[in-house]
């Protein structure tokens, strides 16, 4: 898939989480004291979120990180599987 195609996709997909309620659940988690050097904690987009809770960041920059972060990863898993000539790849527009 075209890399900017791809990386419009995460951006919405993000804009989707919030508005379904990704906010409120790692909120809830928030409250509960999830640990902070838990795994979890440091989930693509419950890291951004924490910071947010604890006035680091605005939401909107949680928001711009965690849309960062998905890309960079997605970039990352690209260029693992590219790296494996077993892989059948299949092209969508």
């Amino acid at each position: 898939m075209d890399r900017a195609i791809l990386y419009e996709r995460i951006n919405s997909r993000v804009d989707v989480m919030i508005s379904d309620g990704l906010l409120e659940e790692v909120k809830a988690l928030y409250d509960e004291g999830l640990i902070l050097n838990s795994t979890a904690k440091q989930a693509i987009g419950y890291k951004e979120l924490f910071d947010y809770f604890e006035g680091i960041i605005s939401l909107d920059k949680a928001i711009y990180d965690i849309k960062l972060r998905s890309r960079h990863y997605a970039k990352r898993q690209l260029t693992w599987f590219r790296a494996n000539n077993k892989i059948n790849w299949f092209y969508c527009d």
